[in-house]
């Protein structure tokens, strides 16, 4: 399997250059599954998704909705505003704007 290659901005701060990579909130989402030790057959029921959409999920193929942010929100105790606000960054990057 290939690694889904994530986008990288440039940006300027006050003169300086430097890129960004901006990866899909599945990243953080694997991040977190990972340091709660999180069963990934019970985070997918608890988005309403099966085992293959997860994975997509995960990689960035599938569009994180604002039903699995609420989900996520309860699991993790993130805020549904940071997970919808990764993904509309994620998916701007990838549209090159």
């Amino acid at each position: 399997m290939t690694k889904p290659k994530h986008d990288r901005s440039r940006s300027i701060v006050k003169g300086q250059s430097y890129v960004r990579e901006v990866m899909p909130p599945g990243e953080t989402i694997k991040n977190m599954v990972e340091s709660r030790d999180v069963d990934l057959i019970d985070l997918a029921y608890e988005l309403k998704l099966s085992q293959n959409d997860l994975n997509d999920l995960l990689i960035g193929e599938l569009l994180l909705t604002t039903k699995m942010a609420q989900a996520l929100e309860r699991i993790f105790g993130v805020e549904v505003s940071f997970w919808l606000d990764c993904e509309t960054e994620f998916r701007r990057m990838q549209n090159g704007e």
